[in-house]
């Protein structure tokens, strides 16, 4: 889910933001789910967009220009990676 101003809003939720489920995890496809691993069934990863040495948001930006429209994350203990790609990953 965004915090950025103008934050982004959800078409099917009107005054609610729009927001992204890790793959397995959206309710309204997948069921509730719960793992008291990642503190229940409502968890967040903040992404620190303008970190140095290289900005995520740079980066995001450079994708976007040659046509990348996905972030891709892989969330790990301790850790996660990223990759930008022009499809979405289904599995």
């Amino acid at each position: 889910m965004s915090n950025g101003l103008p934050r982004l809003t959800d078409p099917d939720r009107p005054g609610a933001n729009l927001t992204v489920h890790a793959h397995g995890w959206n309710p309204r496809l997948d069921g509730h789910r719960s793992d008291p691993d990642l503190g229940g069934d409502d968890f967040v990863e903040h992404l620190h967009l303008t970190d140095e040495p290289r900005p995520l948001i740079e980066e995001m930006r450079r994708a976007h220009a040659v046509g990348y429209q996905w972030l891709d994350l892989v969330v790990q203990t301790g850790a996660f990676t990223h990759r930008f790609t022009r499809t979405p990953r289904l599995a």
